[in-house]
């Protein structure tokens, strides 16, 4: 039986005798754990549900069985990293006029926006392959198109592309309420001020709020910290072991969502 110490900072697994490693996830089978070590440009691209799956289940026990072989070194698969990049910049701008919500589905990458009073939403996404492991040659990424599905109130902004990562840089309507999905990332949200759900598998979430009051905001991280800050009162912050949860409980009509598998997530109202 070997013992993982699990540390409160996004990844890192601990093994007695051993430095910290950067782990992006722990999968267990038939009561033995699997721990696949990457470092962070050669990422695997799993959606939200997909990490949630992998992560919340896999570490609910903090002792588990392990085979040595099976951890691979950070420093091993880094020998594929010295190819050129291959990248590809989608500037597009959107008319939010008749639009109620905007749904954003990122795997890897990402995510900074900016909330302003206009009706057309600004979107400048760069993207970049991810390196192939123990070869010297990148993925083209010329094929990667954004994908676009608007029913009249509700618009789909995605990148259904496997082994790339995207930076999305993004200017909102603050009409439009919002709902993400990524998989592996950041997110920096500034200004909000509506409704949004959000899940994302490993990460770091902050939300800047503007000056306005919600009904319910929660959040909920399977590994890591959670914390919201600058309200009076109504404030919960709960602790279970490794996971964390807060709430708010306040006078306003809107609501907030958010989820992450492993990492943390901020909310502060300015």
């Amino acid at each position: 039986m070997l013992k993982l110490t699990i540390n409160q900072t996004i990844g890192d697994v601990g093994i007695p005798g051993l430095s910290p490693v950067p782990a992006i996830f722990i999968l267990v089978r038939d009561a033995a754990a699997t721990v696949v070590t990457i470092p962070p440009l050669l990422r695997l691209n799993y959606n939200a549900k997909q990490w949630h799956r992998l992560l919340r289940t896999s570490l609910r026990g903090f002792t588990m069985n392990i085979s040595p072989w099976i951890v691979i070194p950070a420093s091993l698969l880094m020998l594929s990293a010295v190819s050129a990049d291959s990248t590809k910049q989608i500037l597009r701008n959107i008319d939010g006029s008749s639009l109620v919500s905007l749904e954003l589905d990122i795997s890897v990458g990402e995510l900074d926006i900016e909330i302003y009073d206009g009706d057309e939403i600004q979107l400048e996404i760069d993207i970049e392959a991810q390196r192939r492991w123990f070869l010297f040659r990148n993925r083209n990424v010329d094929h990667v198109e954004l994908q676009v599905r608007d029913d009249g109130s509700n618009l789909y902004l995605g990148i259904d592309e496997r082994n790339i990562e995207q930076h999305w840089r993004v200017k909102l309507p603050a009409k439009l309420a919002l709902e993400i999905d990524m998989g592996v990332g950041d997110i920096h949200i500034r200004d909000f001020a509506n409704n949004l759900e959000m899940d994302v598998g490993v990460g770091s979430v902050r939300v800047e709020l503007a000056d306005i009051d919600y009904e319910l905001i929660h959040l909920s991280v399977g590994v890591g910290e959670a914390s919201i800050r600058g309200f009076a009162n109504g404030t919960d912050n709960e602790r279970n072991f490794i996971s964390a949860d807060s709430y708010y409980h306040g006078e306003g009509d809107l609501r907030m969502n958010i989820e992450v598998g492993v990492g943390e997530v901020d909310v502060r109202k300015n």
